[in-house]
């Protein structure tokens, strides 16, 4: 998963980790307040064996004003962008290789400021998970 935190009014350096729980405080802003931003996206396999990521531009646009309108902190596009492509660059495999299947993309922010009251949050943590899917009518 990538991750990248921002404090001190700023975003830091970007990771992939491991896919791990989370550890944050029950003072959470996020479940508390609700300041929690998604967006979701899927990665295709290309005859080629690369990957591709549909409309990325576009989710990106829409991910911004979803952040915006919670007044939220906005990941630069850079760090969105490349993040994304070298997470998915390590991933593909995971790509399933049926008809009409993908690798889901979950990108989102959490607020991770511990604070019990109403207010905008100073720090917040962008994360990108992904997860392979199959069609709806084969999942059920």
């Amino acid at each position: 998963m990538l991750v990248c935190d921002y404090f001190n009014e700023q975003w830091h350096e970007a990771q992939i980790v491991p896919f791990a729980n989370l550890s944050l405080s029950p003072a959470t802003l996020a479940f508390h307040y609700g300041q929690t931003v998604f967006e979701g996206m899927k990665a295709f396999r290309m005859q080629d064996g690369g990957a591709n990521i549909f409309r990325i531009d576009k989710h990106y646009d829409r991910f911004v004003r979803s952040l915006e309108r919670m007044c939220m902190a906005v990941p630069p596009k850079e760090i969105f962008m490349e993040g994304l492509k070298q997470l998915i660059n390590l991933d593909k495999n995971w790509i399933p290789t049926q008809e009409n299947c993908a690798l889901y993309i979950r990108p989102f922010v959490i607020a991770t400021e511990k604070f019990l009251g109403a207010r905008v949050s100073s720090d917040y943590r962008f994360i990108v998970i992904t997860h392979p899917c199959l069609p709806l009518c084969e999942a059920y």
